[in-house]
């Protein structure tokens, strides 16, 4: 696979982390399916439990991606996956992939990508954090979405044995191209209101088809127990400053003065 393809893959990546992290709905609106309301409003409280974080506690969930490419004359899909592991705390978020690793505290955001041998170093956006941590931009993606799309299905299946409801959302037509997407599908586990499986369907003529996310429990999980660095710093550098032995050779770009 190209890199373009590599590049576009981590794009609508990213955009699917968030819609599956934070789209939760309180209220929906009237030409939705009732059903998928109730659905939804038992979705959010879940999702809300992981705002009472204690300072040495991270959520860890496994996200296994795979993205289906259009790349012939004849339509015929061509896929790639990836797994990524990723670590929510209350003041740090960090995931790690074999194409990226990434590290943001309320100093510093740090990605590394392997491939190109670059590490991207930011200040951390403390308008946009606060707005994580209070809740707000979870509500702006949130009504964002009610705003351009409409709950058409919910329904009652098994996926992998274990019972889940299946919502999808249509885009609106004059939303398509807003959102980058013409349909959301989600799975959510009938017992715990879980979400298990994510699709996101792309418009018609996009080089990506569609992109399918699988997830893990989230677990909580002690701060000394997983594989995580202190700060964002101490992802790429020592104590001293000195950029660790692993990281020698890759290039240090600073995205922020």
């Amino acid at each position: 696979m190209n890199w373009r393809y590599k590049k576009q893959m981590k794009v609508w990546l990213v955009g699917c982390l968030l819609a599956v992290l934070w789209v939760a709905t309180g209220q929906v609106m009237a030409q939705n399916n009732s059903q998928g309301e109730t659905i939804f409003r038992e979705v959010c409280q879940v999702l809300q439990q992981n705002d009472s974080l204690a300072d040495n506690e991270l959520v860890h969930t496994t996200y296994q991606a795979m993205t289906f490419f259009r790349e012939d004359a004849k339509g015929a899909l061509q896929q790639s996956g990836t797994q990524l592991e990723v670590y929510v705390g209350k003041d740090k978020v960090y995931y790690s992939s074999s194409d990226i690793t990434c590290m943001q505290d309320k100093k510093q955001t740090i990605s590394i990508f392997p491939d190109s041998h670059r590490i991207l170093v930011g200040k951390t956006n403390t308008a946009a954090r606060k707005a994580s941590i209070d809740g707000q931009w979870r509500k702006i993606v949130r009504d964002t979405l009610l705003t351009c799309a409409t709950i058409t299905e919910c329904k009652s299946e098994l996926l992998e044995g274990i019972p889940v409801y299946k919502l999808v959302f249509s885009i609106f037509p004059q939303r398509q191209i807003l959102l980058g997407m013409r349909e959301l599908i989600i799975w959510v586990d009938a017992d715990s209101k879980i979400t298990r499986q994510m699709e996101m369907v792309y418009p018609t003529g996009s080089t990506i088809e569609k992109t399918r996310m699988s997830f893990s429990v989230p677990k909580r999980i002690k701060v000394d127990s997983a594989p995580v660095p202190v700060s964002a710093s101490a992802l790429v550098w020592d104590s001293k400053g000195t950029l660790l032995p692993v990281w020698k050779g890759y290039e240090i770009v600073q995205t922020s003065k």
